[in-house]
Order: structure tokens, then sequence, then C-alpha cells
């Protein structure tokens, strides 16, 4: 800290007012500098205040005061944990097109909010926003491809926190930059591919997608990457194609799997293809569901709550997930992970990118009640997230989250929320008594619109039924 003096040389003295607090030295002349320095041996956690004060007999404006603020945090318990979704990012540039835009990395952590800082490595042009952050949040990144020539470069994105025993976590990164002129592969259905699987059952049957490509035929790889489960044949050929996505969960735990299918071509755009893998069973609570009066449903008929991505054009701009330690209460006697449901979109365009929760076995019920849990600060608003549920006459009903009707909060920090289906200033349009339901589900940024959001949700209420945990 400098200080000066109009005219001339004034002798000063300078003080603090907290123990904690140091300067020096605590006299000199002007012009002179001062250090100040703090101690936090001791203190509580919580947030301190002090003054360093600048006095001169000399000086018409003495004294001066200069305020100094000292937060002291906790540590969290240890095995606090990253939980970073995707693994990967991969962006994509033809010269002379539009810039490629933002992508989000969803950062969370079980247990308590962690403080964490990200830094991008491998290139200046490839950004982040915010730097520093806590727990759970969506970092922007955005890649700028203005000078570069065409190829792949390969970047690094680190987040570390002193509280996450996995710290640091690497994220990597790639740009593809290609010319105008080159062809474009695409695929059918484009969007993830998801599977469920329950133990003692056989393995999934294999799902198909289709490879295209604008202009000429394009030949193309193939390749499975963010698991051994997941597999793709054949492992190449020359659009239009057909490719077999097969899973074999033997061994996995219950959970939520997330991998990619990676198309390669020479002088093209490559394209990656979610693939996501939920693995329940009976005997540990994947089937459960409990009931307002505390009764467990059957694993025949549990509701379950299945989150996907839909991401049509590939930004890698949403993201869906159970994650442990960010639920409101443990309300299902087997949740004791407190999972929460993390639904985020980042994007700076109309992408129509879709963070989606289909609630599976809903078939062939009447509805009575809906709502959910959702943490403060989460977005709610007419459209986010929203309940579309589409009835057996093919009707599609939905509910917004600003229509519904608050209820006693569940825990501290959260909102609970109830929809009437029958009501037609909460659903739109109402569902009439009686009327079976053909699918429900919770869509995050419905349609195309523009911006960014992210919801974390907990204990799905579908008929005084709750969905609590993956």
């Amino acid at each position: 800290m400098s200080l000066t003096s109009s005219g001339n040389p004034l002798s000063y003295t300078a003080a603090s007012s907290a123990g904690w607090l140091t300067v020096t030295p605590g006299s000199g002349t002007t012009p002179g500098s001062l250090s100040v320095s703090v101690n936090p041996t001791g203190l509580a956690v919580g947030t301190y205040t002090g003054n360093v004060t600048v006095t001169s007999a000399g000086a018409s404006n003495s004294s001066q005061k200069i305020t100094v603020t000292l937060g002291v945090t906790g540590t969290p318990p240890s095995g606090t944990s990253f939980n970073i979704t995707p693994g990967s990012l991969s962006f994509t540039y033809a010269s002379g097109t539009s810039a490629p835009g933002t992508q989000n990395l969803s950062i969370a952590s079980s247990g308590p909010a962690l403080q964490f800082t990200a830094t991008a490595s491998g290139g200046n042009w490839l950004t982040l926003s915010p730097a520093t952050g806590s727990t759970p949040t969506t970092v922007k990144v955005s890649a700028n491809p203005t000078g570069l020539a065409v190829g792949t470069y390969k970047g690094t994105i680190t987040i570390t926190s002193g509280g996450a025993s996995n710290s640091p976590q690497t994220v990597p990164v790639s740009l593809v930059v290609t010319s105008k002129t080159s062809g474009r592969l695409r695929v059918w259905p484009s969007r993830a591919v998801t599977f469920e699987y329950e133990s003692g059952h056989g393995s999934p049957a294999p799902k198909s997608i289709r490879v295209f490509s604008r202009g000429a035929p394009l030949s193309f790889t193939a390749g499975a990457y963010g698991g051994t489960w997941l597999s793709v044949t054949p492992a190449g050929g020359t659009t239009p194609a057909t490719l077999s996505i097969s899973v074999d969960p033997t061994g996995l735990a219950s959970g939520t799997y997330s991998a990619t299918i990676k198309l390669t071509s020479p002088g093209s755009a490559g394209l990656n293809v979610p693939v996501v893998l939920t693995v329940f069973s009976a005997d540990d609570g994947g089937g459960e569901s409990d009931s307002e009066d505390g009764s467990i449903a059957s694993a025949e008929s549990a509701l379950r709550a299945s989150p996907y991505a839909y991401d049509p054009t590939g930004t890698n701009s949403v993201a869906a997930n159970w994650v442990d330690g960010t639920g409101a209460a443990a309300i299902l006697p087997a949740d004791s992970r407190v999972q929460g449901l993390l639904l985020s979109k980042t994007s700076a365009a109309s992408v129509q990118a879709q963070a989606v929760v289909v609630i599976r076995n809903a078939e062939g019920i009447t509805l009575t009640e809906l709502g959910y849990d959702i943490r403060n600060g989460s977005q709610c608003t007419a459209k986010s997230p929203r309940l579309v549920v589409v009835t057996s006459d093919d009707v599609v009903h939905k509910i917004g989250c600003s229509t519904g009707t608050a209820q006693p909060s569940p825990a501290t920090g959260w909102k609970r929320l109830r929809f009437d289906p029958t009501n037609a200033a909460q659903t739109v349009p109402a569902i009439t008594p009686g009327t079976r339901v053909k699918s429900i589900h919770i869509v995050l940024d419905d349609g195309p619109e523009a911006g960014a959001s992210m919801v974390v949700l907990d204990n799905i209420n579908v008929n005084g039924t709750f969905i609590g945990k993956q």
C-alpha cells in the first residue's frame, strides 16, 4: 500500500484495529509504503472486518482509514468429492461460418458445497466463465477459432479445490477446424441413446442409429469412449450407414453411466453421440418409491425418474444427472446418498437443447397430484422446469413451475410445490378427471429458448408417491 502527500513530506503513524490484523511499519515519512497482513489463528468460521488508520498532524485530511475484510471458512469433511459432467467437451468449426458457441460444464459435489478454481490450458482459443465459484454451478466453456488453421486442437480444463478428495479433476477439450466446403456428418435420431438395466435380467437390446452426410458420401470411423460396457458395430463405413449400439452392464453397480460414440471423418467435423445407461436393482431400492403415508410401492410398478440430455445439434449445452449429496432430504429409506436431480442448460442461442427427466412406469395411471421439491435459487418460470403430460387421447398438457402451490418446506433452502392436473390455472389444458396417462416428462427449456439456467430438484411427487433417488 503506497502513501504519498501533496507539498512537503509528512510524518505519519499507522495502526490496526484488530488483533488478527497487522500493519508495518508503525510510523514513517511520505512517500512510503505499508505492508498489511492477517493471522487467522484461533478465529472461528465467519467474516471479520478491521481498519488500518493512518494519521499525520500536518495533513489537513488526517486521519485516513482503510477497511480490511477477512473471511474464515470451514474445511469440508473428508470424502467430499467433485462430480463433473460431461467428462469431455468437443467443438467443431467450419472456416467462414459462425463461431461454435458456448458449452456447459456442470460442477457439483458430494456433501457440502466446495469452493473451486477452474483453469484452461492448451491455447488462448479456450476460455472459461466463471473461473471460480462454489458447487453446484455451471461453467461456460467457449472456443474461439479466429486465426486458427484447419486442424484439431487439444486443450484441458483443470478444476481444483482444497476441500475435494479427488482434486484436481481434468476435462479434455477438443476443437476441430475444417474448411467451409468440407462435408458434415449427422445422425438420426439426433438425441442421446438411452438404456435401462435391472439386475438379474438380460442385457438391454441393441439400438440402431443412422449416419448421414450432407453433399457427397463420406467415409467415417466409429468408436466407443467412456466405458468398457459400451460397444458399437461396425467400426466405420460410408454414409449413409447404420450403426448398432450395445451395452453390457455385467458387474456394474446401481447408478447412471455416461459414455460417447465418436464419429470421425477425414476433412470433416466429427460428431459425438451421447449414450446413457441406468442400472438399478430391486433389492437395493432402485425400483422403489415412497408414498406420503410411508408405504413402499412394489418393484414391478414403482415409478422411477430417468434423466437424459436431448441435444439434437451436439452442442453439449445441456446436462441431466442424479448427483449424490445434493438432495433435500432422505425421504426414501434406501436414499442414503441423499441424491438430487441436477438439470442444466448453457447456450448463447436457441439450439432446442433440453435437459429431460422421464417418469418411468407412469403409463396407464390417472393423475390426482403432481409436484417436486426445488432448491432455492433454481430457475422457476412458466417453462423451466415444466411438467409435460401426454394423456391417452394424445393431448399434451403443460404445467409450469411458476404456477405451483407452495407447501411446507421439506428442508432449509428448499421449496415444495404441488400442482393440480385438473386445474386450468396450473395445467394447460386441464386434464379431465379419470383420463389415463401415456407419458410424463420434466423438461428444462422446453423448445427453442435462448439463455442459460440450472435447476436442482428432489422428491418428485406423482399422486402422493415420491421419487427421490436414482
